[in-house]
This record gives C-alpha cells, structure tokens and sequence, in this order.
C-alpha cells in the first residue's frame, strides 16, 4: 500500500465512494483482490474492465488445503471474471478446484461478518501468496529472461491428496479464454459500465435456470 496515495484528497471533494475507488484506480498499475468475496470480485472487475487495468484474484480454501490465483488481462483477447464462472459452470472439467477440509471438520469458525473464517496454517498460505507475487511481478515486467511472464491464466494449487494427506505443492494451470455468452467485450469496447457486469451475469443465469 502507497502511504502516500491518498495525499491529493482533499476532504469532502470525493464524497461517492466509487469516486474514490476511480481516484485510487487511476494511480494503480496492477490490482490484487485477495478478500475472496465474491462482491468485492464483482465489483472490482467492472473497474477494472473499464479502465482497462490487469487484475489478480486469489483465496486459499477451507484449511488451507489448497488455493487459486487468476490473471485477468482486459487489454489481451483474454476471459474476464464472470467468463471464469461461466466457463466453470458450464465445465466442471474446465480446471479443477483445489481441494478443501471437510466442512464438518469441526476447524470452522461460527458464521460472522457474512462469511465463515478457518484455520490454515501460515506457511501453507504461502503458497499461494508466492504465487500472486510471481504473477504480479511478471505481469508487470514482462520479462523474457530475469522474471518471465507466465503463458497461464489460471493457477490451482493443492497441498492435500483426496484422503487429506499432506503432499508436495502440486500446481495446475490453464489459459482463461473469453466465454461466448459474456457482455466484457462490449463492456470493453465502449469503456464504460452502464449496465454492471454482475447483473448482465445474474441475468444471463436467471435466462439458464428458467
């Protein structure tokens, strides 16, 4: 975090918050989501969709038995956020999750703050924190030789067989394709947002389940 991001503002002169979302947008590089929420993904995909920023999305699962980090490209013929759902709710075979504690494991957290928390070990997490600082610097630099790009979009990692025994970190990979049904090609073309991207997506799913 720049400590001095905020310098400019002045008080009372960006009262909307997506005013302040923009301001603190326009002086960002490369944006890192790791909330795994899925509103705070929604949201910060349509920004950056039209604005045409590169955005990382990455959450570990239920004891930290594994994780996912994604690259979103708005500027390459690369697959948004809600393509990923897409594509992942048409496949299931599409990329496989990383595996998670069993729910009853008794290691969860009561729900709270609209989201139930778990244990997970740090050095766990790490490996996928390592990962998101892979994929940003590469991402940034876009270096062939000192620190290369990756040619994947999305990255699984799993820690834990299917008997929740303890493996070597084992790393899947794929591109992220753009899906035929998603509006961010139109989204991107016109650069705005006058319809958000989350509710073209609730929709489209409304359109399926009906």
């Amino acid at each position: 975090m720049n400590p001095d991001l905020l310098t400019g503002m002045q008080e009372g002169n960006y009262e909307p918050q997506g005013d302040i979302l923009t301001y603190i947008l326009e002086r960002t590089d490369l944006v890192i989501d790791a909330t795994a929420e899925i509103g705070v993904h929604h949201l910060l995909t349509d920004y950056c969709l039209r604005m045409g920023l590169n955005l990382i999305c990455s959450h570990s699962t239920l004891g930290a038995w594994g994780g996912m980090v994604v690259r979103f490209m708005p500027d390459q013929d690369k697959g948004c956020w809600v393509c990923l759902e897409r594509h992942i709710n048409d496949d299931p075979k599409f990329i496989d999750p990383p595996r998670e504690q069993p729910e009853d494991s008794g290691f969860m957290q009561a729900v709270g703050c609209a989201e139930p928390t778990f244990l997970g070990a740090s050095f766990d997490l790490a490996e996928v924190v390592l990962e998101i600082v892979r994929t940003a610097i590469g991402t940034l630099s876009d270096q062939k030789d000192d620190c290369p790009n990756s040619s994947w979009d999305i990255a699984v990692v799993n820690l834990r067989n299917k008997e929740g025994e303890r493996i070597p970190p084992q790393w899947s990979t794929r591109d992220l394709p753009k899906h035929p049904d998603c509006e961010c090609e139109k989204i991107r073309k016109k650069h705005g947002l006058l319809i958000p991207l989350w509710l073209l997506f609730v929709l489209g799913r409304s359109r399926i389940s009906t």
